[in-house]
């Protein structure tokens, strides 16, 4: 686990920002090979590119894409969305980044591609009074994620807070493991499963409780390297000539989730040219419920409006339960010679002793 100079919650501002430098060289992986695209201007990179090529197009397009600035021959979305082949690329990323889950694209795919347009349209509503440059509400932030999780199926809070983090790069951090998991490296906090000392191991729900602990705690660390790099400023002006803004470019969430996701990815030896397809996770449920809500969520609201088909899918489940279930046999009499064979205990060949029957070895 960091620990020392990387601590999360004492990390340095020089240290924080050399760490953040090997991000880039990081993506680097010869997994799902293309030619890279010349250019990151593109509003969508495709499935097949390396990680580095979708990395770039995340943090650098996908903003300009959600807060309405010019793409598609410079035609700007106003309000913003996305499109599905969108969607699909910011899944790609967020699973090349970490566990890949073979369910999850198929899944997104069953959304018509209407409804991703109106379904992120009005997630983003949620975030328009919003300034890219201010702290959201912990409100808006919550109603957005929720609206994507809730209406998109193949969507939990991971894939989401990707979505969001475009619209304020600086204050909503993507949701990764190693993030999550570096930030509350040495302590907890409500919502937030394991405890102190659990390190690179920590079990994690996905859940919505669990995003906000971590949207909070990033802001924090945040909060404090702004202020230590100020200082740093004030007392060698010659060495440092950033303004406010770039302060915050430099140590806000984004950069937070980087840091901790580079410090992960060492730790667990994955370094550049590492197979990235390699961490394989099955479980589709874990990037699919937001705290009771996802796919669950989505059952009971259907169960609550047409009951008969609720009624319908228990008593499939039960019947195909009962069709899994072990036919036994029925029983036989024994014959002659396994009966002598339970009293008659058998003599080796040799003339040696006793030897166990097969019922008792």
């Amino acid at each position: 686990m960091a620990t020392g100079s990387n601590n999360a919650l004492s990390i340095a501002p020089a240290t924080f920002l050399s760490i953040l430098h090997r991000c880039k060289a990081l993506t680097a992986s010869p997994s799902a090979i293309s030619k890279p695209k010349a250019s990151s201007s593109s509003s969508t990179a495709g499935p097949n590119e390396t990680l580095q090529v979708l990395d770039l197009w995340r943090v650098e397009t996908l903003p300009k894409i959600v807060n309405g600035g010019a793409v598609e021959g410079g035609k700007p979305r106003d309000p913003p969305y996305l499109t599905l082949t969108e969607l699909e690329d910011v899944l790609t990323c967020k699973m090349k980044r970490g566990k890949f889950r073979p369910t999850l694209l198929p899944l997104l795919r069953s959304n018509s591609p209407s409804t991703i347009e109106e379904v992120t349209r009005a997630s983003f509503a949620h975030l328009k009074d919003t300034n890219p440059n201010e702290l959201p509400s912990t409100k808006a932030v919550t109603d957005a994620l929720n609206h994507l999780s809730k209406n998109l199926k193949g969507v939990g809070p991971a894939t989401a807070s990707y979505v969001l983090a475009a619209r304020a790069p600086n204050f909503i951090p993507a949701f990764s493991d190693e993030a999550f998991r570096w930030v509350f490296s040495e302590t907890t906090a409500p919502g937030v499963k394991g405890g102190q000392g659990e390190g690179w191991k920590r079990k994690m729900d996905y859940s919505l409780k669990e995003y906000l602990a971590y949207f909070h705690r990033v802001q924090e660390i945040s909060q404090r390297l702004i202020e230590e790099a100020q200082v740093s400023y004030k007392n060698n002006p010659d060495q440092d000539s950033r303004d406010c803004g770039d302060y915050r470019q430099d140590f806000g969430a984004s950069s937070v989730e980087m840091v901790g996701w580079v410090l992960g990815k060492e730790a667990s030896g994955w370094a550049p040219g590492t197979t990235l397809t390699d961490s394989i996770d099955t479980d589709a449920e874990a990037d699919t419920k937001v705290g009771g809500l996802g796919e669950r969520k989505r059952k009971q609201d259907e169960d609550h409006r047409n009951p008969g088909e609720s009624k319908k899918r228990a008593d499939k489940s039960a019947t195909s339960s009962m069709d899994k279930r072990p036919k036994l046999k029925k029983p036989q009499a024994p014959t002659l010679a396994e009966v002598n064979d339970k009293h008659i205990p058998d003599i080796a060949a040799d003339g040696g002793g006793l030897r166990r029957s097969a019922r008792n070895r």
